[in-house]
């Protein structure tokens, strides 16, 4: 056999020693594996505020007041048999919120306290009482401390109290008489209707004792 003739049958042998080695079926192509994304647990919404519910209850639970007769003015003629402390956010945007706004509580209360007779002659006696102001209150008003007075589950009185920027309001209003006047060289006056700090010092020890937040 010449060369050529060799050469020949070789690359035949190859071609079909190539061709047994293939295959004899066209691969599956793996089906893509599906997985399913499982849906995100449901969040729980933090609830902070006290609801109309717990509101109610505790009011049912307060203690009835006697009449007292260690108030100063206008709370002496006031009518009333339960009081009420609220530790709440009195900020709403710009503007303030008060304890009691169209005769309806705030929504934003995060704890309460009953008051009996002792703390509302104390609380009463320390607010409107002139030796409770004399400083220059701040400009901003956010008050977190509130004081609701009921008859027969009604409100009839409230007070809003901001003691980080020394200011109270609510209904009946702090005589005004019970501002100390502060006079100036041109001699004009205005009032200095500020919480002094021996009265924020007593609110915030109520405060402490309720467990309420302090600022």
């Amino acid at each position: 056999m010449n060369s050529r003739s060799r050469l020949a049958s070789m690359l035949v042998m190859t071609t079909i020693a190539w061709a047994a080695c293939q295959p004899t079926h066209s691969p599956v192509p793996a089906s893509p594996v599906s997985v399913q994304s499982q849906p995100p647990a449901p969040t729980v919404e933090p609830q902070p505020y006290l609801s109309l519910q717990q509101l109610a209850e505790s009011l049912k639970r307060a203690p009835t007041l006697a009449r007292l007769t260690k108030l100063h003015p206008p709370f002496d003629s006031l009518q009333f048999d339960k009081a009420m402390a609220y530790d709440y956010n009195g900020a709403k945007g710009e503007q303030a919120l008060y304890i009691v706004e169209e005769g309806r509580l705030a929504p934003t209360i995060v704890a309460q306290q009953p008051l009996d007779g002792h703390d509302v002659e104390a609380l009463v006696g320390l607010l409107y009482n002139k030796r409770a102001y004399g400083d220059a209150p701040a400009f901003c008003f956010e008050p977190h401390l509130g004081i609701v007075f009921y008859q027969s589950d009604s409100i009839v009185a409230h007070l809003s109290i901001c003691i980080s920027c020394k200011r109270l309001t609510g209904s009946p209003a702090v005589p005004a008489h019970l501002f100390p006047q502060v006079r100036l060289p041109d001699g004009t006056s205005y009032p200095a209707d500020g919480l002094n700090d021996r009265t924020l010092q007593q609110l915030r020890k109520w405060l402490r004792q309720w467990q309420f937040r302090s600022f």
